[in-house]
Formats: structure tokens, sequence, C-alpha cells
């Protein structure tokens, strides 16, 4: 490991902590282990259950959008990118997808990045306005800043989306500008991988209806999905919640988590959001706090026991003719 690396894993360690540390602060110890000990076996094995389909969903979802690769070969390669992502700093693990469908199944790496950043902005949108219309039925509509503030974000995000190649194409004509200005156009890799992206934005206009309809309606099952999903870790510690909570508090979670911070993957920034937005709408501390951290924890686990079957299936579609 060189230095630099070394330096970036050991801030990330520090980070995460530092979140944790604080989270952790609002734990009662004893409460939380009386928690732990009286967890129910019956949601957890609901949250592994959902925690699955939600994997296939999010495989059958991006299987819409590429080119050579197959709904099992996708669904593996997306089990191993959320593992990676979940221990790896400032998101770098979602660049394990176009990698592995390349290495794998012979994706067209800048199509697949283009394609995921286009996913990752569905997903945000999506988790903008369910969280903005659970804010609403909660609250109520009196509060005129936090509206403003919620429909400014809604709007701003439904831009990004509508605009998405031309909002690509324009950051990607500033790297190129910038690749100028520092001379990296010289560097025969970056203008390939410049020019290379700069074809896939223009290939994502051809997008089918059959494409679009299926990444719009995958999206809304994977957002509905992950929202049950917290609900049931929820229920493992025996917490009982409203469903508008819910997707405030996993909204807020989620977000926080897909922040590019220079965490070890979420760790830290999910617990943090979890605790600010079920707090917010009206759940004791020490529950937000003790069930952020568990279902970090959680669906960690999680992570990891999808991820070993699925790098075994890559590895065995990789030898195939």
């Amino acid at each position: 490991m060189t230095r630099k690396r070394l330096a970036q894993a050991t801030l990330a360690l520090v980070v995460s902590g530092l979140l944790l540390w604080l989270v952790l602060s609002f734990v009662d110890a004893e409460v939380a282990w009386a928690r732990v000990r009286a967890a129910d076996p019956g949601w957890l094995l609901a949250s592994l259950a959902v925690s699955f389909v939600v994997l296939w969903a999010r495989g059958l979802r991006f299987a819409a959008l590429t080119e050579r690769a197959g709904p099992g070969v996708v669904t593996a390669t997306v089990a191993a990118q959320n593992f990676l992502l979940r221990i790896m700093p400032l998101r770098v693990g979602e660049l394990s997808l176009p990698y592995l469908l390349h290495r794998v199944a012979g994706e067209p790496p800048a199509h697949s990045l283009v394609s995921l950043v286009l996913v990752r902005v569905v997903d945000l949108w999506l988790l903008l306005v369910t969280g903005a219309v659970a804010v609403l039925m909660w609250f109520g509509e009196g509060d005129l800043r936090r509206n403003l503030a919620l429909v400014g974000g809604v709007v701003v995000m439904t831009a990004l989306l509508v605009g998405f190649r031309r909002w690509v194409a324009l950051g990607l004509r500033f790297a190129a500008w910038g690749a100028r200005v520092t001379g990296l156009e010289r560097v025969a890799l970056v203008q390939k991988v410049l020019d290379k992206l700069i074809a896939a934005v223009g290939e994502s206009r051809r997008l089918r209806r059959a494409q679009v309809v299926a990444l719009g309606g995958w999206s809304v099952v994977v957002a509905a999905l992950q929202y049950v999903l917290f609900y049931c870790l929820l229920r493992v510690f025996g917490v009982v919640v409203h469903g508008t909570q819910v997707v405030v508090g996993a909204a807020a979670a989620q977000v926080a988590g897909a922040l590019p911070v220079a965490t070890v993957g979420s760790i830290g920034t999910h617990e943090s959001g979890w605790v600010a937005g079920f707090v917010w709408v009206g759940m004791d501390v020490t529950d937000a706090a003790l069930t952020g951290v568990g279902s970090q924890v959680i669906t960690l686990a999680f992570a990891a026991l999808f991820a070993g079957p699925a790098w075994w299936a890559l590895r065995r579609a990789r030898r195939a003719p």
C-alpha cells in the first residue's frame, strides 16, 4: 500500500470513527444491550428476504440498460458492487460495476458508467420526492421556509433528471477544457476516456421507450422495497413507528449515505442521517441511534453474505465460452 492510499484509509477510518462516536454518545449502553439481546429473529429473517428481493430488483433494473450482460451477471455484479461500496471511501466502490461488467461480459465501461450515473440521479430524485411528501404529511404545511427548501430540492433534482444528458455533456466539456488547460489532454489515456464518455452520453439518447419504462418502474419498486426493508430493521429491535416516519428517516439516511465523504463506505454518514431524520419526526434519540447502528451492521452483513456467491458466479461467467 502506497503512502497516499494509507493516508486515505487512515482518514476514512478516523472520520467514520468520529461520526460513530458522535452517534453512540446518545446510546444508553444497558438499554442498547437489552434491545440487542431481545432482537426479533423473525423480523431479521424478513429483513434478509426483503434485502435479497431488493438486490434482484436492482439487478433487473440495470440489466434493462446494458448492451451485452444478462440479468444474472448484472445482478451478481450489483451484489459485488454493493459490498465494495459499503467498505470503500468516497463511493469509489461504484466504479466496480462498470469495471466488472466489462471484464466479465464485455460491456462498454463508458456506457455502463453513464447508465450508473443516470440510475443514481433517478434514485436521489425518488428519495427527495417521497421524503418531501412524507415531511408534508407529518408536519403539515405550516413552515413556509421548510416547504420552500423541500420544493427547491425537488425542482433542482427534476431539472437534473430531465436535462441529464445536457448536464453530463456540460460536465464533460468542462473536464475536457480542464484537460487542455493542464496539459492532460496530451495523455493518451485521459483523452481516450473523455472521448468514450462523450460518445456514451450521445448514445444514451437512443434509450428505447421500453428501457425508460423499465428504469422508472424498477426504480419505484427498489425505492418502495427499501422503505419496507428499513421498517423490518426497526422491528428487529422492537421499534414501531408510523410509515411516514419510516420514509423521512430512511430517506435522510440514504441521502447522507450517498454523500462522497471520506469515510469507510457509508459507515458514519448512514447513522448520522438516520438519527437526524428519525429524531426530526419524533423518535427517541436512543432508539434512533441504536437502530441506525444496528441497520448498518445488519445490512453490511447481508451485503457480505450476497457478495460471496456473487463473486463465485462472476468467476464462472468469465470462464464460460
